[in-house]
C-alpha cells in the first residue's frame, strides 16, 4: 500500500482481488492493482482496478504527467511453479496500462528524481532459483517508459536471505539513496545519477532491515526498520527492536532512537513537530525532530505499511488488517 496526496485528499494504492464489479479484462491472476481516490471528507470519489497476465502485487507508486507510475511484483504460474518478476508500469487515470517494464525479481519502491525521470528499486538476480540469488537492483527510466539503466549492487557476503532494497529517496542532483538489507544486516547506499556508488551507511546490529527512507527538509534522511541489537548498542538490552535513524546529507549518523511500539516499524513521514512512524499492530508513534517519542495512537491488530502527512496537519496510515486493506486517520488535534 502507498499514498499520493491530491488537492482535495489522497490516492491510495492497494492490492485487490478481481471482482465482477471491478475486474480488469486482461487480469489472469488472483490479485491485481487498485487505485482509490479519497476526497477531503474521507469519502471514496473514484477507483480503478488494473491487471494483466499473472497476479500483480503493487508496492509503491508516484505521480506522472499522464497518470501513475506503479512498482511491484508479478507472480505467474509456469509448469505448476510460481515465477515472480519485478515490474514498473504507467497507469492512466482511466485505468489503461501505457507501458510496462519488467526487471529483476521484485520492485519495492519508486521515486521521482528529476522532472520526467524516475528510479525504482528492489531485487535483482533470480529469486526463483534455490540459494542466495538476489542483489540490490536500481532501474532508472523516463516518463515514456524508456529504460536508461538497470544496475545490480551485489555485496561480498550474501546469505540465504539475499540482498534487496525496500525503499528509495531522491538526492538533489538526481541520484538516490536506497535502503534495505544485505548479509543479514541493514543496508543504505547512495547512488549517483550514472549508477556509481557514492557512500554507504550502517548500524552495528546483528541482523535487521530498513523498510522506509524519506528525504527530510534539512537535506538529510530519516529511516525506519527493525534489528537485533546487542546489549549496550543504541540503548540498553538485547533483542529485536524497531528504530528511527537520522542521517545527514552525506550519510553520517545524527541520532538513533529505539522504541517498543509500533513493533517492526515499516513507514516514516516527516511532520511539523518531527516524525511519525507506523508498523505492525498498526500503532502510530510521533516524535520530536530529534527522535524523542512524544505521543502514541495505539492499536492491537493489523500492519501499518505507509504514512501520509496531509496539508491540514493530520496523518493517514495505510495497511492491512485480517487480510483486508485498512486506513487509519489521525486528526491534527491528536498530534
Amino acid at each position: 500500500m502507498d499514498f499520493v496526496q491530491t488537492d482535495e485528499g489522497y490516492i491510495a494504492l492497494q492490492t485487490s482481488e478481481p471482482t465482477s464489479t471491478h475486474e480488469p479484462p486482461d487480469s489472469t491472476g488472483d490479485v491485481c492493482i487498485r487505485l482509490v481516490e479519497v476526497g477531503a471528507c474521507g469519502d471514496v470519489v473514484g477507483q480503478i482496478t488494473v491487471g494483466w497476465d499473472g497476479s500483480q502485487h503493487p508496492h509503491a507508486f508516484a505521480r506522472s504527467n499522464d497518470g501513475y507510475i506503479v512498482a511491484g511484483t508479478t507472480h505467474r504460474e509456469e509448469d505448476t511453479n510460481d515465477r515472480q518478476s519485478g515490474f514498473v508500469a504507467e497507469i492512466s487515470p482511466g485505468g489503461d496500462v501505457q507501458w510496462c517494464i519488467e526487471a529483476g525479481s521484485r520492485l519495492q519502491d519508486v521515486v521521482t528524481v528529476l522532472s520526467g525521470e524516475y528510479v525504482a528499486v528492489g531485487s535483482g538476480g533470480d529469486v526463483n532459483e534455490p540459494g542466495p540469488g538476489e542483489n540490490g537492483l536500481a532501474v532508472r527510466f523516463d516518463a515514456g517508459g524508456e529504460v536508461d539503466s538497470v544496475r545490480e549492487y551485489p555485496r561480498e557476503r550474501p546469505n540465504i536471505n539475499g540482498q534487496r532494497f525496500y525503499s528509495v529517496a531522491p538526492m538533489e542532483d538526481g541520484g538516490v539513496v536506497a535502503a534495505g538489507q544485505q548479509s543479514r544486516g541493514i543496508w543504505v547506499l547512495a547512488v549517483s545519477p550514472t549508477g556509481g556508488e557514492r557512500w554507504s551507511a550502517g548500524l552495528e546490529v546483528d541482523e535487521g532491515q530498513i523498510r522506509d527512507i524519506v528525504r527530510t527538509t534539512d537535506g538529510g534522511y530519516a529511516l525506519v526498520g527493525y534489528a537485533f541489537f546487542s546489549e549496550g548498542g543504541y540503548g540498553s538490552g538485547w533483542g529485536i527492536g524497531p528504530f528511527l535513524w537520522k542521517l545527514d546529507g552525506s550519510g553520517s549518523t545524527q541520532w538513533v532512537t529505539r522504541f517498543s511500539d509500533p513493533p517492526y516499524a515499516r513507514a516514516v513521514v516527516e511532520t511539523e513537530a518531527g516524525y511519525a512512524v507506523t508498523g505492525e499492530e498498526f500503532s502510530v508513534l510521533g516524535t520530536t525532530a530529534q527522535g524523542t517519542p512524544q505521543w502514541l495512537v495505539p492499536r492491537t491488530e493489523g500492519i501499518g505499511r505507509t504514512l501520509l502527512a496531509r496539508s491540514d496537519g493530520s496523518l493517514v496510515a495505510g495497511g492491512f488488517n485480517r487480510g483486508s486493506g485498512e486506513l487509519l486517520e489521525v486528526p491534527a488535534s491528536k498530534l
